[in-house]
């Protein structure tokens, strides 16, 4: 893995730093870049997402739900879905990851300052939100009230 900032297509090594259970097929990630210059300059936009890879198995595209402005690691929220989430479900602290990206466009979130937000999703959906939400409680006095409506399922359906 390259472990220069060179460009989104590079894959970076990343350190599993805390595993969260949100529910029984849910998990939020704490990643940190194992580089200490990558992870001061590495840089992305509410909304973006990464290509994460398990060695020896597969990539899978995970939106990015922490904000950007909380330099030096990020956050990845994970429903188990298939082979590579299964196997990304097992980690824990002190394993290691790659990382691709950022990926997408985002969201422009400096035409929301100065503005109420209200935030609509459901289940996982709210993981691409929560980078937006977080973004706005970050730098709060950007914004007007914040109004979050979130649809989730409880149990087994």
């Amino acid at each position: 893995m390259d472990n220069t900032y060179n460009n989104i297509y590079s894959l970076y090594k990343c350190r599993v730093l805390r595993v969260y259970d949100l529910t029984d097929d849910v998990k939020l990630f704490l990643f940190r870049f194992e580089n200490p210059d990558i992870a001061e300059s590495w840089t992305f936009i509410p909304g973006q997402f990464v290509q994460l890879d398990i060695p020896g198995l597969g990539e899978v595209p995970i939106s990015i739900c922490s904000s950007p402005m909380r330099r030096g690691f990020f956050e990845l929220c994970i429903k188990k879905t298939g082979r590579v989430t299964d196997k990304i479900h097992e980690l824990k602290p002190g394993d290691f990851v790659g990382v691709r990206g950022p990926y997408g466009n985002g969201f422009p979130i400096t035409e929301f300052e100065d503005n109420d937000l209200l935030l609509i999703a459901a289940g996982i959906g709210m993981a691409p939100l929560r980078s937006v939400f977080m973004y706005a409680l970050d730098n709060r006095w950007k914004f007007g009230n914040i109004t979050v409506i979130n649809s989730a399922k409880f149990g087994k359906t």
